[in-house]
């Protein structure tokens, strides 16, 4: 329930919100869009897309995204579950299934109904950023943009 906006005093959640508990927005905020030259607005926006065909210029974060901050603010959580903070290490062998969970839970919401879908994840883009999340327009795919960052020549030929 950790990332449903909830009050904690009447033990209640909304459920019409997933994701959007501001602890969510918060953790994305304070790792990849912290600032105007954060590796999020330098580097992610571009490669960002929309879900839905007939709203192509209305970028959307990507499931696995928003799957790896959920995991990453329940495993934040976990660290304090027996009420003192216990540090564990955040890797892929111990928190597998939870980012597995959340990833199926954000592709049945796109399943069940890809406008909702897009609603939540275009949403939570704009209020990470500050602004509407348009995709520039052009015929560039996210493969050709994500390749203009690597550089094959300066990558080792050998082991």
């Amino acid at each position: 329930m950790y990332h449903y906006p909830c009050d904690p005093k009447a033990r209640t959640f909304d459920g019409g919100k997933p994701y959007l508990h501001p602890i969510i927005e918060s953790a994305f905020k304070q790792t990849l869009f912290y600032k105007r030259r954060s590796f999020g607005n330098a580097h992610c926006l571009d490669l960002f897309e929309s879900s839905l065909p007939e709203k192509p210029d209305e970028k959307e974060l990507p499931t696995g995204a928003v799957a790896l901050i959920a995991t990453a603010v329940y495993a934040s959580l976990n660290d304090w579950s027996s009420g003192e903070q216990s540090v564990s290490n955040f890797d892929g062998e111990s928190f597998t299934n939870v980012y597995a969970l959340h990833t199926q839970v954000l592709e049945t919401i796109k399943k069940k109904n890809a406008k909702k879908y897009h609603v939540l994840m275009h949403g939570l883009l704009n209020r990470i950023i500050g602004v509407k999340a348009k995709v520039k327009n052009e015929k560039t795919t996210a493969v050709e943009k994500a390749l203009r960052l690597v550089d094959v020549d300066a990558m080792a030929d050998s082991d």
